[in-house]
């Protein structure tokens, strides 16, 4: 039942870095008094190469494969940093059977898309391959077993491949090296200093990767690549035995000659006191931390190794509630913090107390937080508090059993691959229950109370800063903070007192005024009296899960065209201001066991607030929901909490070549509109928590509500429940605003590209091209057609920046195509690439736009497209999220359910000819606008 936790902040690998088992043979349970899920065959064949299969059909026909390699950062020598990560490239770059580039195409044929479906990461513990299959028949299995089994023994590693790849992975390292990521080092350095993880960093060091030969690379894939170290995962619509056989068949044969690698000395913490280190850095965030370093934790998974792990659990969720009770105080110091504690990197087990201040204020946030941690260890824990936290660990254990019957195939095998990296007994959700129920029977307080004295053992406390801006005093600063946090006096903890739900009532039910059933579609539309609008759609996606929409307002629409608007706070307001008659505190004491909860994000024509729940906790979602529009929390001490971390996040923003587009694209997309435009630092600094109820009270009172409820459940119950909440509101008098043609439009086209500046390393940069379209209410068969042609460009220029040049990591196209605005649509293509280079990506995608609209595309390459695209809809239209995001808004504009229900036949009958008169209609060189971002060149 190993539980992937949060990591050290800022470990960075290409994926999510676990703590990993030395290669055996056997399976963890065979050592355990755990049982394994019975569901998921477990075997070995004889050459040492282990296999886990489960039969799950969410969605129908899909196959999720995971083949890992029990080998990766940490495995290299000094002279080897980057070989893995190198080597996991590579294995996509030709082998004895398969050409150089022609993995991606054959995989794509069988409807699997690169990135999405096609993946590969390299970690200090492993390296793992992604598989993703669409459809569970024959030629699929076979080519992607053929594929995997390729991978494992029969790399050509040609030194014209290898060059041709190392572009790339020194692209992806200059994309990776951010401040972000140095600071990461610097921590890890400082909690595991003398140990081998901190030098060992799965993108490796440049030099190595620029100066690697063919033969150092074959000399670590013969060490490692052994089937004693591979582990294959295959869960999906399959037979178990067939799928045994066929590994048996594919596998059994592999051999590996070679001696094994040695076994890493990854060292043991050093016994020191306090110890300190600081990183300051333009674009660092303003962090602190405090650890405490105990040996690494190897003992196995029990019974008894899992109860420990729980109630550890239950004692720093308690001690995280008081943290964020405290970042909503007043008087708070910091704006975020939290503690965990897990084994890191088969090097050390760490308790980390981590505290996010406002710039320049760490000693006042650090000493605040401790305060708490100490607190608690010498006055205990309380009765309510353990109650709540046991609660809600049982009802998250009691959701995922509910819901394991149709669990997505994707992330069974997550978990898996997480139990087989750490060592752990992959038991399933319904045994965890049980696990869970042992953990907490005749729990007591000094159990909890052990727990955390317990946790906060090892080394230390080990202090760190991060900082934007210069540190006052460096180390020693942070040395005198730290002693004197410890010194200082601990305040009388206050009592936890009981509070009850107030929102029961909201009037008389409304009343239905109108239902109309949509047949072809499932879907069940309901007026009531007060103008409130109910689209449901019954499901069995996703056993007990249920997702609910409520569109209020016009989003956008309903602000100023003309000036920016302290709207960057409200999804903030929402997770932690809580309602009028309860603050966030007392929120999640009356929610403790219970799955409920809402969240903000702005649309153009609408204020969304959603959430997710079972069918238990419908009427308590809804009336949360309905309690956030009527009564919501406008409170101004935790205004205060969201502009700090606004504030924390738009000081990092500079130092980073993508956070600065990402940060101005929707905006400069646009041609400025301050509606889509994250705000300046000043307009943060100067913003007031009364802006908000003067630009959303009259929306929520009046304005429109729309919403939308998909999953498991009865539709009576469903009308029932809105009628008691929703429909029980006011009468909603404003109208339902629609954009204007011309209200939005495209960035203009340019004779130069428009320069936004970074202030990261001068060899990173974004390329940005992009022509109009059009919207997405017309013409639905162009709109199937923008969007292969955007696939299609994509793949080019993937074969142009990436493959021939090497001079991106992953060039990317979107096409958007606005439900709102008519007429407003693009297509945008971007790059991480050398602004010195830049040349190469417009001149790439002048040239292949003017290919696609003077040519026909091929019928080969039409599929390796558009097959990918039908798949991803077609498992899409088998999960709720999909089917909540289409359905959205659909009474208020009916066309909507047009497009839902032309959306896959219309992907389906796109044509090369179509693609070729999209091309020729959008893709104008004269329409064509430009950007790039890069570090201000000097004088």
């Amino acid at each position: 039942m190993k539980r992937c936790c949060l990591l050290l902040s800022g470990l960075i690998a290409s994926g999510c870095v676990l703590a990993a088992a030395a290669p055996q043979i056997s399976w963890p349970q065979a050592q355990s008094d755990l049982p394994a899920d019975p569901a998921v065959r477990f075997g070995a064949l004889a050459n040492g190469m282990r296999y886990a299969i489960t039969k799950n059909a969410t969605p129908r026909k899909e196959v999720s494969l995971r083949l890992r390699i029990g080998a990766g950062s940490l495995n290299e020598n000094d002279a080897q940093q980057g070989l893995a990560h190198f080597l996991e490239h590579m294995a996509f770059r030709g082998s004895t059977h398969i050409p150089d580039g022609e993995v991606k195409n054959r995989l794509e044929r069988l409807g699997l898309k690169f990135g999405a479906d096609i993946n590969a990461f390299t970690a200090p513990t492993q390296t793992v391959y992604t598989f993703d299959l669409p459809r569970n028949d024959q030629q699929s299995l076979d080519s992607a077993l053929l594929i995997l089994r390729e991978m494992c023994s029969q790399l050509l590693l040609k030194t014209a491949s290898l060059d041709a790849e190392r572009g790339v992975v020194l692209s992806e390292a200059r994309l990776r090296d951010t401040p972000g990521f140095r600071m990461s080092v610097a921590q890890q350095e400082l909690l595991m200093h003398g140990q081998l993880a901190p030098t060992r960093m799965p993108i490796g060091k440049v030099a190595v990767v620029q100066n690697a030969t063919a033969a150092q690379l074959r000399d670590f894939y013969q060490t490692y690549y052994r089937p004693e170290r591979a582990t294959l995962i295959v869960v999906g619509d399959v037979d178990i035995k067939e799928m045994e056989a066929r590994i048996r068949s594919q596998f059994g044969d592999w051999r590996n000659p070679a001696p094994d690698g040695p076994t890493p000395n990854y060292g043991a913490p050093l016994q020191r006191g306090t110890a300190a280190a600081v990183f300051a850095e333009v674009g660092a965030p303003s962090t602190s931390l405090l650890a405490w370093v105990a040996p690494y934790d190897a003992t196995p998974d029990t019974l008894a190794h899992e109860r420990r792990d729980l109630i550890e659990q239950v004692a720093l969720a308690v001690l995280n509630t008081r943290l964020q009770t405290a970042a909503a105080a007043a008087d708070h110091a910091f704006s975020r913090a939290g503690v965990f504690r897990q084994n890191e990197l088969r090097s050390a087990k760490i308790a980390t107390l981590a505290v996010q201040n406002d710039p320049g204020h760490w000693q006042q946030a650090l000493a605040a937080a401790d305060q708490l941690r100490r607190q608690i260890l010498q006055q205990g824990v309380q009765q309510a508090e353990v109650d709540r936290a046991v609660a809600d660990l049982r009802t998250s254990f009691q959701v995922a059993a509910a819901g394991a019957a149709t669990r997505e195939s994707t992330q069974i095998a997550s978990e898996i691959l997480g139990n087989v990296d750490e060592d752990g007994v992959y038991t399933g959700p319904a045994r965890d229950v049980l696990t869970a129920e042992y953990a907490f029977k005749e729990l007591k307080l000094a159990d909890v109370d052990a727990a955390l004295r317990a946790a906060f053992q090892g080394s230390g406390p080990l202090a760190f800063v991060a900082s934007p801006e210069p540190v006052v005093g460096g180390e020693s600063a942070l040395l005198g903070v730290v002693a004197a946090a410890e010194q200082g006096k601990v305040e009388t903890q206050t009592t936890v007192q009981e509070v009850h739900w107030p929102y029961t009532d909201f009037g008389a039910p409304g009343l239905v005024a109108e239902t109309q059933q949509v047949r072809d579609l499932d879907l069940t539309q309901v007026r009531f009296a007060n103008g409130v609008l109910l689209t449901v759609k019954p499901t069995k996606y996703s056993a007990d899960q249920i997702l609910i929409s409520a569109r209020v307002g016009s989003g956008r629409l309903d602000l100023p065209p003309g000036r920016p608007t302290a709207l960057w706070a409200e999804a903030g307001m929402v997770s932690l201001a809580g309602l009028g008659k309860l603050d966030l505190p007392a929120l999640e004491q009356v929610f403790a066991g219970k799955s409920v909860g809402v969240h903000f994000q702005l649309a153009d024509d609408a204020f969304v607030y959603a959430g997710a729940t079972r069918a238990a906790d419908l009427t308590l979602q809804l009336q949360l929901m309905t309690a956030q529009i009527a009564d919501p929390g406008w409170r101004p001490e935790v205004f205060e909490q969201v502009r700090s971390s606004t504030l924390n996040q738009l000081s990092q923003v500079s130092a980073n070549a993508g956070a600065v587009y990402g940060t101005h694209r929707d905006s400069v997309l646009r041609r400025g509109d301050p509606r889509w435009a994250v705000p300046e630092t000043s307009a943060v600094r100067e913003a007031h928590v009364e802006e908000l109820p003067a630009l959303l009270a009259a929306p929520l009172a009046h304005g429109p509500i729309e919403l939308t409820v998909v999953g498991d459940v009865a539709i009576d119950r469903v009308v029932a429940a809105v009628a008691a909440s929703f429909g029980a509101l006011p009468a909603r008098t404003l109208p339902h605003l629609r954009g204007k043609a011309g209200e939005v439009s495209f960035a203009a086209a340019t004779a130069a590209p428009v320069v936004l500046e970074h202030q990261g390393g001068e060899e990173q940069g974004i390329a940005a091209a992009g022509w109009p379209t059009t919207d997405a209410m017309s013409d639905l068969k162009s709109l199937a057609a923008r969007s292969v042609l955007g696939e299609v460009l994509q793949e080019r220029l993937f074969a142009e920046l990436r493959q021939r040049l090497s001079t991106s990591y992953s060039p990317q196209v979107s096409t958007q195509s606005s439900n709102v605005f008519p007429g407003y649509g693009s297509i945008v293509a971007t790059a991480d690439i050398p602004p010195a280079r830049a040349s190469q990506f417009f001149d790439g995608v002048t040239h292949i736009a003017a290919d696609l609209a003077a040519t026909a595309i091929s019928g080969d390459e039409l599929d390796r497209v558009r097959n990918p695209a039908v798949e991803k809809l077609q498992q899409a239209q088998q999960n709720n999220g999909y089917w909540l995001a289409v359905l959205a808004g659909s009474q208020s504009e009916p066309h909507r359910l047009e497009q839902v229900r032309q959306a896959l036949p219309n992907l389906k009958a796109v044509t090369a000819a179509d693609v070729q008169a999209a091309a020729r209609t959008y893709l104008h060189a004269e329409r064509q606008w430009q950007l790039i971002v890069q570090k201000p060149k000097s004088n």
